[in-house]
């Protein structure tokens, strides 16, 4: 079973372009008939009675599961408000491909070989992306993109440096915040490696990684790498907080971050650009962005915090948007979108899993192996940059290698959590 596992993770990088069929309703790619094909092959596991179907009890991935599964019964019930039938089965349809790949990888992958060999595969086709990537912008060859919306000034054949890459994907952005993903492994393999030469190799393609982010013109990407590297780095230190300096130690940064803001008139204007509702004419690309999470929180009062429904955002801004947003619908926020798309019960469940995955890599990282620390290290940074990063891309719901690698994390979160013998559930002393 770990091959087809494999097979459907490596998939997942291809996008929706290659190797795909269109279809009425959505692209069909071979990933998307992989997940698919998880169905009817679990049932006939369970019907076999096999041993590796196994739900573990106190585990901060089987939180995931129950708040996944919440989440899709619950896009599914809004059925009963959307008013667009088109875009709710289109976003149900991405939706129970993000909860197969989560159920998946929760079942299957019970070893850390199992998630070595995974970790090896989404390293492979990260590695594949990189180079493309490189090839796009030194031979400015594009076999996928749109070169009228990517080149807009036509300046990518006479002036090399400022073309971006973008393989598979629709806009450099959310290449960019792929590439993210990149680092961890790249991390976790130069750890193992017994050889220096082979260390040094993967770091130097963590700092190809680095100058092809550059490339890809993404403030919120760029962000994100140096806060990655940031939060790696401090993760190291050994930290004596309890609840108390905890609290003091947020008290002082939220006093810190006021006065920076304050102090910075650049930073004062976007702060103020977020209260102020007033103003005509032409606005901001800053300035759509706070219209469309203003128009959602207008949307999601006019629900009564039920949420306006699985893929009724852009229909709702369509429709009722108040507020300016320049031919704009995506809401261009994952976190906003899931509280506006399916109110704060979802959007509570999801923040709180994602809490508890930060803190469990935290709680175990002294409680495992040696050669293993480095994962939680890797992963634990990644989370917090990747928590940042979620406020580029359009829409997460489309972004569909998000949703194996979240799979892939929470498995391995299982995985080191039955080696550490904790319960994350429970209160720390």
């Amino acid at each position: 079973m770990i091959w087809y596992l494999m097979l459907m993770v490596a998939s997942v990088f291809l996008g929706s372009k290659v190797l795909a069929i269109s279809t009425p309703l959505a692209q069909l790619t071979l990933y998307r008939v992989l997940a698919l094909g998880m169905i009817p092959l679990t049932l006939i596991h369970l019907k076999r009675g096999s041993q590796k179907l196994k739900i573990v009890s106190s585990s901060t991935a089987t939180y995931g599961l129950a708040v996944y599964s919440i989440w899709w019964l619950w896009a599914l019930m809004t059925v009963f408000w959307i008013i667009n039938f088109k875009t709710y089965v289109q976003a149900m349809f991405l939706l129970t491909l993000g909860v197969i790949a989560i159920w998946s990888l929760y079942i299957y992958v019970n070893s850390m070989q199992d998630w070595y060999r995974l970790a090896r595969v989404i390293w492979i086709m990260l590695t594949l992306l990189l180079v493309w990537g490189f090839f796009e912008i030194l031979t400015n060859h594009y076999f996928l993109a749109n070169m009228a919306k990517l080149d807009k000034n036509g300046t990518f054949a006479s002036q090399p440096l400022t073309r971006m890459p973008i393989t598979t994907f629709e806009n450099q952005n959310d290449f960019g915040v792929l590439l993210l993903a990149y680092f961890p492994l790249n991390l976790i393999w130069a750890a193992r490696s017994k050889s220096q030469w082979i260390s040094l190799f993967y770091h130097g393609l963590s700092l190809l990684n680095v100058y092809l982010i550059y490339r890809t013109q993404s403030r919120m990407a760029l962000i994100t790498v140096a806060l990655f590297f940031i939060v790696y780095g401090l993760s190291f230190l050994k930290w004596d907080l309890n609840g108390k300096k905890l609290l003091k130690v947020c008290l002082v940064g939220l006093v810190l971050g006021m006065i920076t803001i304050f102090a910075l008139p650049p930073l004062r204007e976007k702060v103020s650009a977020l209260i102020y509702l007033g103003g005509v004419g032409d606005i901001s690309a800053d300035g759509v962005r706070i219209n469309l999470w203003r128009n959602g929180f207008i949307f999601l009062g006019q629900t009564l915090g039920l949420g306006v429904g699985a893929g009724q955002v852009e229909s709702w801004m369509v429709e009722f948007g108040f507020l300016n947003t320049e031919v704009i619908v995506n809401m261009h926020n994952w976190w906003v979108e899931i509280l506006v798309t399916y109110g704060p019960l979802v959007f509570a469940g999801y923040v709180s899993l994602y809490l508890l995955m930060i803190r469990s890599l935290w709680q175990t990282r002294t409680k495992q192996w040696n050669s293993h620390r480095i994962i939680h290290h890797s992963l634990l940074a990644f989370l917090i940059a990747f928590s940042v990063a979620l406020v580029t891309s359009a829409s997460n719901m489309l972004i569909e290698w998000h949703w194996v690698y979240f799979a892939f994390i929470l498995a391995y979160i299982k995985l080191s959590e039955q080696a550490g013998g904790i319960t994350p559930i429970e209160s720390e002393e």
